[in-house]
């Protein structure tokens, strides 16, 4: 029995715990910058703030795994054993929250290992770059994609239509010219032009060109429409 205690003891990791809490106050400090940059860059109306809750806590959940390891094989070889058990089925939504799973990930191995410098510099790296695509490409709205759904009891020509459009528009195109139950119905798809202040003006001129119209209705197809 005292054999068993004492291999037992003797099986354990020397981990410090000085290093324990620093590496991981680092990991979670940055788990909740990457938090802030998430928010800031997300597009869309809201986001989900268990996703939020995830990327936070996952850099310092992978950094203790790191350190509970450390060289040990056989604690490798269990650890890959209890992956392979769990399986995930959350869907992800956007590409993008891939990015921040994945350096929240990179983060808690850094600090696992207890590279501090190197992961706070490549955190600081990524990140900024994060911002500066969202500032200055994806995440400016420079166009707007825009379905326009046209109604009428009267017979129309879509190109009529389409000549009116192109006015306003850097791209038309006619997705359905349909006829049924004696009401047209014409749908375009269309990329307004950047310098166009107000929607209601293209509404506006197309009335004013066909005041017989029954209806006409702008949709955004999607939430966010950056290009």
């Amino acid at each position: 029995m005292q054999n068993t205690i004492s291999t037992f003891a003797t099986t354990g990791i020397d981990i410090s715990i000085i290093d324990l809490f620093v590496s991981m106050f680092l990991a979670t400090i940055i788990g909740i910058v990457m938090t802030f940059v998430y928010k800031y860059t997300h597009r869309g109306l809201n986001y989900e703030r268990s996703f939020v809750f995830t990327v936070t806590l996952v850099s310092p959940i992978v950094c203790l795994v790191m350190m509970l390891i450390g060289s040990n094989l056989a604690l490798s070889l269990g650890m890959v054993g209890s992956l392979s058990i769990i399986r995930f089925r959350t869907v992800i939504k956007d590409s993008r929250d891939l990015v921040f799973i994945f350096l929240s990930i990179a983060v808690g191995l850094g600090c696992g290992t207890m590279n501090w410098q190197a992961t706070i510099m490549a955190s600081i790296f990524i990140l900024t770059i994060l911002l500066l695509l969202n500032r200055y490409m994806h995440g400016k709205v420079t166009q707007a994609e825009y379905i326009v759904v046209i109604r009428t009891e009267k017979e129309i020509d879509p190109e009529d239509i389409n000549k009116i459009l192109k006015e306003y528009a850097v791209f038309v195109f006619l997705r359905t010219f349909e006829i049924k139950s004696g009401i047209s119905e014409i749908i375009f798809e269309v990329r307004l032009k950047k310098d166009l202040e107000k929607k209601t003006i293209l509404v506006e001129k197309i009335k004013e060109k066909h005041p017989d119209l029954k209806e006409i209705s702008l949709l955004s197809p999607r939430l966010a429409l950056p290009l």
